[in-house]
């Protein structure tokens, strides 16, 4: 099954959920309407939340879940959003997930075993292409694709530095390419916006610091050169 949107959620070890998310535009079906009317009148009288004080935890925590419940329909209301859909347990029995540190990560279900023993062997080297499968039990040639010299997120002609820092930043977000630069300049890896990251500057930024320490470089409120730094 494919989809451009997959979920997997891991459990006790070894047990996982699979869902595929549809991208829907901003609004509510009726049924959820009427949820936000029923929630509306729940909450009306706790609107400063100082009357909540006076319940009991069990009540105040009911009452905390709707204020939840309500907070997401109406960022459903007006935002687009992800509705998730769960596939049924049994219909998976293996997965397979390929990382590169400059794609999206690659999800593959139900891969047929001979194929998987295959994958792991230290001598095999398979490479998956977008339809690789006949349809008569067996595969198409793969096609090997080269990096462009005007891809930004390609590794042909990259630093050894540089890849170092590629992988850890496609690891906080592999779209990194639309909002910043990677470039080595004198043994230093410069990591420089493109545009404003908003909630993207966060997991880069610990990323980053986790790897390579503390190399933010800013003046402060509105300086337009503020960057990272690498030092590898």
């Amino acid at each position: 099954m494919r989809n451009e949107l997959v979920r997997i959620t891991l459990e006790e070890g070894t047990k996982f959920t699979v869902e595929y998310g549809k991208k829907q535009l901003p609004g509510l079906t009726p049924e959820e309407e009427k949820e936000v009317e029923q929630l509306n009148e729940a909450l009306i009288e706790y609107s400063d939340f100082t009357a909540a004080e006076a319940l009991e935890d069990e009540a105040r925590q009911q009452l905390m879940e709707k204020k939840k419940r309500l907070e997401e329909l109406t960022e459903k209301k007006i935002r687009e959003h992800v509705d998730w859909y769960p596939i049924e347990e049994n219909l998976i029995e293996t997965l397979l997930i390929i990382c590169r540190p400059t794609h999206l990560h690659t999800y593959v279900e139900n891969l047929p075993v001979d194929l998987i023993s295959k994958l792991f062997e230290p001598q095999m080297t398979f490479n998956i292409s977008g339809a690789p499968w006949k349809g008569d039990g067996s595969f198409y040639p793969p096609t090997k694709v080269e990096p462009q010299d005007d891809d930004p997120g390609a590794l042909g002609g990259r630093t050894q530095k540089e890849q170092e820092v590629i992988y850890v930043v496609s690891g906080a977000n592999a779209s990194w390419p639309d909002y910043i630069t990677i470039e080595e300049e004198n043994g230093i890896v410069y990591i420089k916006p493109k545009k404003f990251l908003g909630d993207i500057w966060g997991p880069i930024n610990t990323a980053l610091k986790e790897s390579f320490g503390d190399i933010w470089k800013s003046k402060g409120p509105g300086d337009k050169e503020a960057h990272w730094e690498a030092k590898l």
